[in-house]
């Protein structure tokens, strides 16, 4: 198949297993690229597979190919433990319920009634992690949900979760943002959550978000935002609740900003919330370090560092005719 041939050639397990899902969803993906970038969009795709051998996702396509020798419930919590660690979810797969870090029903919940109608529409998922948002979105009916994260582990999490409850319209692919580039301006609705403030330049990524929707289209961005109302944001000089890409952290009023300077329309913030162990923290699933762990000890109201506890924004705009 043209495009994905150039990744033939790989013989690495997690390389076939990228050929094998990239072959059957090349048509879905044909459908949103410019023609004259088909090529190089897959050719994107073929620097992936290299990758997935040299940083090692060996591991995360071994444990997901062992999903298929499963026999008992032990052995299923086993290998999807083995896909791990968790950061999003939770996931229903039958007898074994997948309780991730972070409960993304919390933060679906205070968007999902602000959405327009997707019904057999295009669906793009900026940032998409292993898929958890993109499921909730097939369950309104559109045509195509697309999501691009260049994460390894959450792709395989992604397959493994459609191994168990397969949703036909869900295509998750390893590959960052900026192949936005390569799309035609036909996605209804773009979500766009957690990303913002790991980008050098977070204006570039709006814009692109801008250019893919249709006339009418609607953007949803989330990120973690600082008090205040002024043209402000927060430049962490080192790491930020540990985390160490984090460039830039504004005020809801300069996000709002942000959004008006890439084109959008009719912004408004539909959601400010402080983030809480209710929603973040550590399970048996996600292992290691959690929000807890990453406030100060004797002033909640401040991470680690010293900086303002995480809240986060929900801001949504439309692209106008």
């Amino acid at each position: 198949m043209r495009g994905v041939g150039n990744i033939c050639l790989m013989t690495d397990s997690a390389r076939r297993v990228l050929i094998d899902y990239l072959t059957s969803v090349k048509p879905q993906l044909d459908d949103v690229l410019l023609p004259e970038k088909n090529a190089e969009f897959f050719g994107e795709l073929s620097t992936v597979g290299d990758a997935f051998f040299k940083l090692g996702a060996r591991r995360w396509a071994d444990a997901y190919l062992a999903l298929s020798n499963i026999e008992h419930d032990t052995m299923l919590t086993d290998a999807l433990k083995g896909l791990g660690p968790w950061r999003k979810g939770p996931f229903d797969m039958g007898p074994v319920t997948i309780d991730a870090e972070w409960r993304g029903d919390l933060k679906w919940d205070r968007f999902a009634d602000f959405l327009p109608d997707i019904g057999r529409k295009r669906v793009l998922d900026v940032g998409a992690s292993n898929g958890y948002y993109m499921r909730r979105l097939a369950e309104r009916g559109p045509r195509l949900v697309l999501g691009l994260d260049p994460a390894h582990r959450a792709f395989f999490q992604f397959l493994a979760v459609q191994k168990y409850d397969p949703q036909p319209a869900c295509v998750l692919v390893p590959t960052v943002w900026k192949t936005l580039a390569m799309m035609k301006p036909v996605f209804d609705l773009v979500l766009c959550l957690g990303v913002v403030y790991h980008q050098h330049a977070p204006l570039d990524m709006l814009v692109a978000l801008h250019r893919v929707l249709q006339t009418g289209g609607m953007a949803v961005v989330e990120s973690i935002v600082i008090p205040g109302e002024g043209p402000l944001c927060l430049v962490p000089p080192g790491r930020y609740c540990q985390m160490k890409n984090i460039y830039f952290i504004p005020t809801v009023s300069t996000l709002q900003k942000w959004m008006w300077d890439a084109g959008f329309t009719d912004v408004q913030c539909v959601s400010v919330t402080r983030t809480t162990s209710e929603e973040q923290r550590r399970t048996a699933w996600s292992s290691g370090q959690s929000l807890a762990d990453f406030l100060d000890p004797q002033n909640p109201d401040l991470s680690i560092e010293g900086h303002p506890a995480p809240r986060r924004a929900i801001v949504i705009g439309k692209k106008a005719g």
